[in-house]
């Protein structure tokens, strides 16, 4: 969709006669109810370009080192956190940053093929052809339908 189309479609108008960006802008809300009121074609169309450009951004924010995912919560059995590193000191305001490096540990259980057997006797034992591998498969009813989807 051209722009002019999109400002056609939605009646919002977001550049002055030369092109430029207005100061003033509609409010967000205004701005979401129009692009939400497109048809679902032109909808999807305008959401897939908009994906692929924060796809971009996020890949090559990632490749620069500047992508900034925020808070996460890490979860272990057991965190250890190594000796703090100066990364930084700030000459103005002496403010430092900081590196703790974290060991993350989590224990692995590993359980014999009878005892899950035993606690899941809907298994069944199937050994892939090509790999020699051991896999267990759960049955499922199997679904047959007639040519009008019965």
């Amino acid at each position: 969709m051209s722009y002019d189309a999109f400002c056609s479609w939605t009646g919002l108008k977001l550049t002055t006669a030369e092109g430029v960006m207005l100061d003033e802008l509609p409010p967000i809300q205004r701005f979401l109810n129009r692009v939400l009121a497109l048809p679902i074609h032109m909808l999807n169309a305008l959401f897939g370009v908009f994906m692929e450009k924060i796809e971009t951004a996020t890949r090559r924010a990632l490749a620069a080192g500047t992508l900034v995912v925020g808070l996460e919560i890490l979860r272990g059995d057991k965190i250890t956190a190594s000796a703090l590193q100066e990364l930084r000191r700030c000459p103005k305001t002496d403010a430092v940053t900081s590196l703790v490096p974290l060991t993350i540990e989590n224990s692995l259980s590993y359980h014999g093929a009878d005892a899950i057997l035993d606690r899941h006797p809907r298994l069944q034992p199937m050994r892939n052809a090509a790999s020699g591998s051991i896999a267990l498969i759960s049955p499922r009813p199997a679904q047959v339908f007639d040519g009008d989807g019965g």
